[in-house]
């Protein structure tokens, strides 16, 4: 998680794009940071990639299936209502979403490497 907020700092740093206008689309809500990529998504779908292994890297159980679940809808969903919010730019949910793979893959196949030596 700490990788993937130094790597959303420098990115709407070196795109430093404004957020959407309200000539464009509804905005319900304000921030002031720069637009690009979405750190929502981005955080979301490092959290949501990490709580996906945990449902299958344990033991099959009960909660699999709901972790599991949890994990896909932190990835797909909240993207989404970063744009529909009127908050991102497609594009920038699509970004954060991308960037925040990148960091939770290799995040994920370092523990699945840890998990099989143990």
């Amino acid at each position: 998680m700490l990788l993937g907020l130094l790597l959303q700092t420098g990115l709407k740093e070196a795109v430093d794009r404004p957020r959407t206008s309200v000539l464009f689309l509804e905005q319900l809500v304000e921030f002031d940071s720069a637009s690009f990529p979405s750190g929502h998504a981005m955080s979301s779908v490092i959290a949501g990639s990490l709580v996906f292994y945990v449902a299958f890297a344990l033991r099959p159980g009960p909660a699999t299936g709901p972790l599991a679940l949890w994990g896909v809808a932190a990835c797909f969903l909240n993207p989404w209502v970063s744009v529909a919010s009127g908050v991102h730019w497609p594009s920038d949910a699509l970004g954060g979403t991308v960037w925040g793979l990148v960091v939770a893959i290799p995040g994920v196949l370092l523990l699945e490497r840890a998990r099989r030596a143990a």
